[in-house]
């Protein structure tokens, strides 16, 4: 599995810029903040994939926030119903051609 850690502010801005431009639009300066600051989170490139034990989901700043074993991965807020009924089971998230594609993988 291959992760893009956001490190720095200038990386993290430039990264998730790319992966949430429609989403990063509609939210305020306090809102993209949460990107450069919480450098445990994650946001999935193409063809990334977040594997493990999901623990938690949760809402901030208008994202959907899921939080594995391993770190947690920023997502469109679309997602987190379905994300919801797979908390504490072996989840995969793959993002491709765009589109994020969630399942549980007992």
């Amino acid at each position: 599995m291959h992760m893009s850690t956001c490190k720095n502010k200038k990386i993290a801005e430039a990264y998730c810029a790319k992966c949430f431009s429609p989403i990063k639009e509609a939210m305020d300066s306090d809102s993209r903040q949460f990107f450069s600051n919480d450098l445990s989170c994650r946001c999935l490139a193409e063809l990334d994939e977040a594997r493990g034990l999901l623990e938690s989901v949760s809402c901030r700043d208008g994202l959907t926030v899921a939080a594995f074993s391993w770190g947690s991965v920023a997502l469109p807020p679309e997602l987190e119903p379905k994300l919801r009924e797979l908390v504490g089971r072996k989840t995969a998230v793959l993002r491709l051609d765009g589109r994020y594609h969630c399942r549980a993988v007992d």
